[in-house]
């Protein structure tokens, strides 16, 4: 079953070291959401960058597969 509210939020800095937010959602039928700082680079630390991987791996479980 698919979570329709279920999201994640990673901290980042953008290249003027502001803090900014990376978002992950599920998207529409079997697709996911990646929400950057809009006009933004959206720098990640080794540690923002390990919550990234792990938050569309999480992501990619709670989607439900489109049948082929």
């Amino acid at each position: 079953m698919q979570d329709e509210d279920w999201s994640q939020v990673i901290s980042c800095r953008d290249a003027l070291e502001r803090s900014r937010q990376v978002v992950i959602r599920l998207g529409a039928k079997n697709g996911i959401v990646v929400i950057v700082p809009p006009g933004e680079i959206a720098h990640l630390t080794a540690d923002e960058s390990m919550f990234l991987r792990s938050a569309l791996e999480e992501a990619e479980r709670k989607h439900p597969r489109a049948a082929n």
